[in-house]
């Protein structure tokens, strides 16, 4: 806006002083309501306020701007004044085309801000979601134990870790964890413990040597060789040798 005023006539001099208020209160306002931006984007973006970092240096050319030209208006003769208000606006354009050019820089930062925030939010929620108290790991044991002593699930041949956490309506790794910890084993070896301890109560309680056929097929096992590695891991002797045991004993 060219601010040497003309005082050829009151009309002319009139509207132009009536532009000039015009225009600065406009600028004004304009300037308010940047400042209250900047405000909001410091508290959006907290430390790293891209945004109000260039909104404050935005309204700094500005305000530094008009002030240039209104210096210039008082204090440079009609002559010069033409050519210094062509230079500030040039140079004001070239930082205004500046700011714009860099924010997509802005926007880039606070995106990979946003998404390393989402992603560190959402590592700690899972890590949350996984921790478990002592007591939430005893009802967890307490549940199985329960579970197995009315199901008996031990006893299918196909059984995994998937079907049995289904079953028991337990996310898979707290159920994991609760065996790991509180049975000081993985689920292949809880299972297996099961299958012998129930082998060795048939064994307990058969009036006669029952076949190592049927009890290995009656608990879970799937072949001969596995339940006698197993039996004997368990209580240091084969089957036959806990069989021969109990019945000389008894």
């Amino acid at each position: 806006m060219s601010y040497a005023l003309n005082f050829q006539t009151p009309i002319i001099l009139f509207f132009q002083v009536t532009l000039f208020i015009f225009y600065y209160a406009q600028f004004f306002v304009y300037f308010f309501l940047m400042i209250k931006l900047a405000s909001l984007s410091k508290n959006l973006f907290e430390e790293k306020n891209y945004f109000a970092k260039w909104i404050y240096a935005f309204l700094t050319a500005a305000f530094l701007y008009e002030g240039l030209l209104v210096f210039s208006t008082i204090f440079v003769p009609g002559e010069n004044y033409l050519a210094l208000e062509q230079s500030f606006s040039l140079a004001f354009v070239l930082f205004a085309g500046f700011i714009g050019f860099n924010q997509w820089l802005i926007q880039l930062k606070i995106k990979i801000e946003n998404f390393s925030s989402l992603k560190g939010n959402n590592e700690l929620n899972k890590n949350s979601h996984n921790l478990l108290t002592s007591n939430a790991k005893q009802e967890i044991k307490n549940e199985i134990e329960k579970f197995i002593k009315e199901k008996k699930i031990f006893k299918d041949p196909q059984l995994k870790i998937e079907s049995f956490a289904k079953r028991m309506h337990i996310p898979l790794k707290k159920l994991s964890k609760v065996i790991n910890e509180l049975y000081g084993t993985n689920f292949h070896g809880f299972i297996n413990s099961l299958r012998i301890e129930e082998a060795k109560s048939i064994i307990l309680r058969s009036p006669v040597k029952s076949s190592v056929e049927d009890i290995f097929l009656e608990v879970g096992f799937l072949s001969r060789s596995t339940f006698n590695r197993a039996f004997k891991s368990n209580t240091g002797i084969t089957p036959r040798e806990f069989q021969a045991k109990f019945h000389k004993s008894a």
